[in-house]
């Protein structure tokens, strides 16, 4: 975790530097009270019978504990970020390596995808940890645990379809917290560290009616460092239990139970239907904001300064608020997704929510540094209400990692 603050910079500004491979003819955006292609119709929380099921972030966000956003131990509350990696290895045509020595081929292929477009990899940089995410300009880092759950286990981050891991406004170490789906063998997995003879001695739980594996101490052990079969680099095993269909991964017991046992995001108001507007549009990786991170956490990198200098109008409080993106014929797209109580108040701010975008100056900077600008990225926006959702489409971008908390002044609301 020594090099996680390196990372996560380097990631957010290649996600975010677009001005490398297209240019937009107009010099500033336009806005259009319009629905985009990619933004479907939510009109229920609820499947309809014989729909199918819930999509990828929907699924994960049934398999994320409510704690993660609660963790005393952090400066703010913390988000989630999510990534399908099996849509984008889809859609761009980059199959999984079917060995552990194409992974590295095949970082290199996800790093290559064309900066500030929309991947799965968007979001990887907070699940280095596991996935072995490499960012422009620095070296490949992270295969170690991928190898050594590949020697141990008999899996590694070519197996993982999609994830879910934790992030924070902040700049602090945060703690490895993640579920990774697949299709993963867990009886074969028991035998596997069974016959483990270079593995860590393991301690073995049950936890909700799930063998949960634990390894090493609470507390960083240098002797311990990269150690089979999940040691960090400061020398903490933590723990990992196995499904079927998912691997979850936390650092204590203590936060194994509450991934397994407490109440999932998925039973928080409006965050599933936030999710369902993001899979059924296709978006590659999602990232779920509290209200407590916009409202009480650090400002907004966007503002609210350049919003205080006009008279704009306040958003009614919303529940959650979801980002994705994607690509289509047109370029890279960024959707944000705010969740209301119900359609009269989603519909209720969609002339507010125009306005606070056209007050946005065109040379106001996007990211972590001075480029690229507001005006030479955002070709156009657009805002509509979908069922109790409010769907803000930006088109020139996609928005990840900081990005999505950046622009989180745009959706200020009036908060209690």
């Amino acid at each position: 975790m020594r090099s996680v603050v390196v990372l996560v910079v380097a990631n957010i500004l290649a996600a975010l530097l677009v001005g490398c491979d297209s240019e937009p003819e107009a010099s500033s955006p336009t806005i259009a009270a319009t629905v985009v292609s990619m933004t479907p119709e939510v009109t229920s929380s609820a499947t309809p019978p014989g729909a199918p099921g819930p999509g990828t972030f929907e699924t994960l966000l049934g398999w994320v504990s409510q704690d993660l956003l609660a963790d005393p131990g952090w400066d703010t509350v913390a988000s989630v970020s999510m990534g399908d990696i099996e849509a984008w290895r889809e859609a761009s045509g980059n199959p999984a390596p079917g060995t552990l020595e194409g992974e590295v081929d095949d970082l290199e292929a996800w790093a290559a995808s064309e900066p500030g477009h929309a991947t799965a990899w968007n979001t990887t940089g907070f699940a280095r940890w596991f996935l072995g995410v490499p960012d422009r300009g620095f070296p490949m880092e992270g295969m170690g645990l991928s190898e050594r759950t590949t020697d141990a286990l008999g899996f590694g981050r070519r197996d993982i379809d999609a994830f879910a891991v934790q992030f924070g406004w902040h700049l602090g170490v945060q703690e490895p917290y993640g579920v990774m789906t697949g299709d993963f063998d867990p009886d074969g997995i028991n035998s596997a560290i069974e016959a483990c003879s270079e593995c860590e001695p393991v301690t073995i739980e049950e936890v909700a009616g799930t063998r949960v594996y634990i390894w090493g101490d609470d507390e960083p052990n240098p002797a311990l460092a990269d150690a089979l079969p999940i040691f960090m680099d400061d020398g903490r095993g933590g723990a990992l239990a196995v499904f079927e269909d998912r691997v979850v991964r936390t650092m204590d017991l203590d936060a194994m139970r509450s991934a397994l046992e407490g109440p999932t995001l998925a039973e928080l108001d409006g965050w599933p239907p936030a999710a369902r507007v993001l899979d059924e549009a296709d978006a590659l990786y999602a990232q779920f904001i509290a209200p407590s991170d916009v409202c009480c956490g650090i400002p907004s990198l966007m503002g609210p300064k350049w919003l205080e200098e006009g008279e704009l109008p306040l958003l009614d409080p919303w529940l959650v608020l979801a980002s994705g993106g994607r690509n289509d014929e047109d370029g890279p797209v960024t959707l944000f997704v705010l969740s209301y109580p119900d359609e009269g108040v989603a519909g209720a701010n969609v002339d507010r929510m125009e306005e606070r975008l056209a007050a946005v100056p065109d040379d106001h900077f996007v990211g972590l540094g001075t480029e690229p600008r507001w005006g030479d990225i955002v070709t156009s926006t657009d805002v509509a209400s979908q069922g109790a959702m409010l769907v803000v489409t930006v088109r020139g971008i996609a928005l990840a990692g900081f990005g999505p908390g950046d622009f989180r002044s745009l959706f200020w609301a009036d908060w209690p």
